[in-house]
């Protein structure tokens, strides 16, 4: 009986240290549970930061993207504008070097017309000096009878 009652006592013993064991490993396993329940927590709230960051990300390059859009539109009305504007001033210089042109020859023209005006002052001038050298060297009444016109 005693060695019923000691296999009793060592089977109740190895029971309570199965238990006891049993219990040990419940307790790691339950805290392998909450430590990966705590992981999956983790990755949840990581996955959701990362989402919005994404979508932060997508709204941000979207953003961006009107704005290049906007500022390649903007840019190129102002090449076509400056583009025009040279013309413009192409045009602009190209008539008033016409403009210029004109006015040159006007002034060559109008310098051409006094100089040949001063000429025949000049000429003009020199025959009426000839002419009043000639009258006065010779006698006036006798140029008027011989010649057919008449004194004044």
């Amino acid at each position: 009986m005693e060695i019923a009652t000691n296999s009793k006592n060592n089977a109740s013993v190895a029971l309570l240290e199965k238990r006891k064991e049993m219990m040990i490993i419940q307790d790691a396993l339950q805290n392998k549970r909450k430590n990966f329940d705590n992981k999956v927590d983790q990755l949840k709230q990581r996955e959701k930061n990362l989402l919005h960051h994404r979508n932060e990300l997508t709204e941000t390059i979207i953003n961006l993207d009107k704005y290049i859009k906007e500022n390649d539109r903007k840019r190129t009305q102002n090449l076509m504008k400056v583009k025009t504007e040279r013309m413009l001033c192409d045009k602009s210089e190209n008539d008033m070097q016409n403009q210029i042109r004109e006015m040159n020859q006007k002034l060559e023209e109008k310098a051409e017309k006094e100089r040949m005006y001063h000429e025949y002052c000049l000429i003009f001038t020199i025959f009426f000096r000839s002419l009043f050298i000639l009258f006065r060297r010779q006698n006036v009444s006798r140029l008027f009878t011989k010649s057919s016109i008449a004194p004044i």
